[in-house]
């Protein structure tokens, strides 16, 4: 009788603590999936400011169009030095 009595104890100390593990399973599944998330988020964020940099990029490395009051596209400086 006190075989089955300390069997049935341990049952349920068992039980309580397979709640207990399935709660922090469910909580670590909770934290993965935000994590999850927020990677995502991270990832369009990082693509969006990478398009960004890119269009920045060729905007500063496209030749400058020739300034229509140059003669014959001329620099600025070229044409400083014949007017002095």
């Amino acid at each position: 009788m006190a075989e089955t009595a300390t069997l049935k104890a341990e049952k349920e100390r068992l039980s309580a603590e397979t709640i207990e593990l399935e709660a922090v399973v469910n909580n670590l599944q909770a934290q993965k999936e935000t994590a999850q998330t927020a990677a995502a988020d991270a990832r369009r964020e990082l693509a969006a400011i990478t398009g960004q940099l890119a269009v920045m990029r060729t905007m500063v490395e496209a030749p400058a169009a020739p300034d229509p009051q140059n003669d014959a596209g001329q620099s600025d400086e070229a044409q400083t030095q014949e007017a002095n």
